[in-house]
């Protein structure tokens, strides 16, 4: 009788918690790139990245504006997947035959309210990190057009930075 008298307190206890973000992360092969992910209170993505034990990006936000549909927040986790890889690719161009990689990889599969699903794949190299927006085939979604994209990139330093000059059609 006291066991499920504790356990019933316990639950209780649980139940009243306070709503806190629910965060996960990845580290490259070597260690010290490390990526940290999560839902803010609303349900919107973010990442922050660390690089031998410095944060060097900030808590960043992620979402899409995709026409008529909510892709920004929302979101509950519905799964999560990992995945090392170690193996090279051949560019169809460019100043190398052959590109080396070795990375590991971290998916959330996401689902807001309205049914919209979303995956978000993040990889940590030992020299940086990469990451890409999947929205998975589903009903009521024949195609797409993005208006706008949230991706914040909160750098904690003054840092230098290189771009690429672009115009509206260019790479």
């Amino acid at each position: 009788m006291h066991k499920h008298f504790l356990f019933f307190i316990v639950a209780i206890m649980a139940a009243c918690q306070p709503n806190t973000e629910l965060t996960t992360s990845v580290a490259s092969p070597g260690g010290n790139v490390a990526i940290e992910t999560g839902l803010t209170e609303s349900g919107q993505p973010w990442y922050s990245v660390s690089f031998n034990g410095n944060q060097v990006v900030g808590k960043s936000l992620l979402g899409l504006d995709i026409q008529n549909q909510n892709f920004k927040d929302g979101f509950e986790l519905t799964g999560s997947d990992t995945r090392s890889y170690k193996g090279s690719w051949k560019p169809p161009y460019g100043e190398y035959a052959e590109i080396q990689e070795n990375f590991n990889e971290l998916t959330l599969h996401l689902a807001n309210a309205e049914g919209k699903k979303l995956n978000l794949y993040f990889k940590a190299f030992d020299d940086g990190i990469g990451f890409r927006y999947e929205i998975p085939e589903q009903e009521g979604l024949d195609s797409l057009v993005v208006m706008d994209e949230f991706s914040q990139f909160q750098m904690t330093a003054d840092n230098k930075s290189w771009w690429i000059p672009g115009d509206w059609d260019s790479n």
